[in-house]
């Protein structure tokens, strides 16, 4: 039942959902760092609905103290890599567009608090 829910549920391609999370997403992010949050968000990489960012001084310190602060507003977030540590999320195939709102929402919200 899995594997045909997956198969038929319209996830993949260019038109799939997958990849609509994907660019909702990015555009998310990509507005606040041009907008509200300049200067507070780097480099933006995606892959599939996998997605990373550079936030602050792009420290392990900042990072994890942002990280804490975004699951104290109900945000599940993992930091990737280091020097630059980023912020990684993974996308589950759930998530509906106002989802993705109230997130990045939650983002800017705490990006602008430690600013």
């Amino acid at each position: 039942k899995i594997i045909t829910f997956l198969t038929e549920g319209n996830f993949y391609g260019d038109e799939g959902k997958m990849n609509h999370l994907a660019n909702k997403c990015f555009t998310f992010i990509n507005n606040l760092k041009s907008g509200s949050c300049e200067g507070l968000i780097g480099e933006i990489n995606t892959f599939g609905t996998m997605i990373s960012f550079e936030i602050g001084d792009k420290s392990k310190e900042f990072t994890w103290k942002f990280l804490k602060r975004l699951f104290e507003k109900g945000i599940i977030a993992f930091s990737a890599g280091v020097k630059p540590v980023r912020v990684r999320m993974l996308l589950p195939i759930t998530l509906l567009d106002e989802h993705l709102e109230e997130v990045f929402s939650k983002v800017e919200t705490v990006l602008l608090e430690m600013k």
